[in-house]
């Protein structure tokens, strides 16, 4: 026995942050900004990590989802703009005090803005967004002349970036997507004869900066691809993305069973024949979807071993059966390669009926993040 401590461990890899950050940069037209999204942790791999390799390739944007995300950010060292994209949830001073931008969607909080403006008297930095057909967070285009009004009515208030946020846009040349770009393009037009000139915009997401649809718009907002996923199979092509995460264990039971025994709760696996099967400490309370019980597979010396039994809390089995010379505390990849074999965070997803981003987001704070490549 090698090991002194529970063996799971995520392996991030900052250098293909870098890298993909890198891949992004090269297809944006001249002119056009990053605003990556560092929010839920950095999609569950170190927001601090993921923004200090991200600074690094010259991004100066960040955005995040709520006020303690931002303030992570910052009490770590992060100078640049954060943009935090649910909006006002604190005290408006705490936003001013600490330099964070809320994104503002809702009349009443552009009144609350100017009513504390109007006591304060200081400039305050904060973005717009509008609902183009989300159908979620956002001012209806309807509200625009009432938004501009508010607006010159607290001069105080220093809009950065207007947004919207695309619905579709992982769905090749959906006529939705044309119409939400053609209707923010619309709403640019009359918020800048209307004064909101110095404001950058910005609609593409992950899928429409694969996708290259930039029009000139000033900022993207990349996230999955940041971390190594592909919004949709069809874009494996079109950008060169190398996988941020690993995820890896190691044996530390085998047992030798006859045939006609069953595995794990509820005997959903039974063996057909005498196996070999080995425990892994890792389970559903480390991120590991349970419904992944008896239909994926782990890595071991190069070689797959199907996942066998259901998937518990703590730990789940493999079949290695067939793998010659598996030993008690071998390694084992569940996310990552080992020679030809390759295990993505999208297969985990779609043996879990689900997508990569709530694999990586879901992988629990029990489970080490040791990085590599800084």
């Amino acid at each position: 026995m090698d090991f002194v401590k529970r063996p799971t461990v995520a392996v991030v890899h900052l250098d293909h942050i870098r890298h993909n950050a890198r891949q992004i940069l090269a297809l944006l037209p001249k002119g056009q900004e990053v605003m990556a999204v560092v929010k839920a942790n950095g999609y569950g791999l170190g927001s601090v990590m993921t923004a200090r390799a991200l600074g690094s390739c010259g991004i100066k944007k960040f955005g995040v989802a709520t006020f303690e995300e931002g303030l992570e950010l910052r009490k770590q060292g992060i100078s640049h703009e954060i943009h935090i994209l649910d909006g006002i949830m604190a005290p408006l001073e705490d936003y001013h005090s600490n330099r964070l931008y809320p994104v503002i969607y809702e009349m009443e909080h552009l009144k609350a803005l100017n009513e504390y403006l109007a006591r304060e008297q200081r400039e305050f930095s904060a973005s717009l967004k509008f609902d183009t057909g989300m159908g979620r967070l956002g001012f209806a285009p309807a509200q625009v002349d009432e938004v501009v009004a508010m607006l010159k009515r607290t001069p105080e208030l220093k809009i950065v970036a207007v947004m919207t946020h695309l619905s579709k846009a992982d769905v090749d040349n959906t006529e939705h997507t044309a119409r939400q770009y053609t209707l923010f393009g619309k709403l640019r037009e009359i918020l800048k004869e209307r004064g909101l000139k110095n404001a950058k915009y910005g609609i593409c997401n992950s899928a429409a900066i694969v996708d290259q649809r930039f029009e000139d718009f000033d900022f993207v907002r990349p996230g999955i691809i940041l971390y190594g996923c592909y919004p949709d199979p069809r874009q494996h092509t079109k950008i060169d993305l190398k996988p941020v995460v690993e995820l890896k264990t190691r044996i530390f039971s085998l047992k030798k069973y006859q045939v006609n025994s069953s595995i794990g709760y509820r005997g959903t696996f039974v063996t057909d024949r005498e196996s070999l099967i080995a425990f892994l400490p890792i389970g559903y309370a480390d991120g590991y979807p349970r419904l992944v019980s008896n239909r994926g597979h782990a890595i071991i010396r190069g070689l797959k071993a199907p996942i066998v039994g259901n998937i518990s809390m703590d730990l789940m089995a493999i079949d290695v059966t067939d793998i010659k010379d598996v030993e008690l505390y071998d390694d084992v990849i569940l996310i990552g390669q080992d020679g030809s074999e390759i295990i993505r965070v999208e297969d985990v997803a779609t043996w879990a009926e689900t997508i990569s981003y709530e694999i990586i987001c879901g992988l629990s704070v029990r489970v080490p993040r040791v990085y590599e490549g800084a």
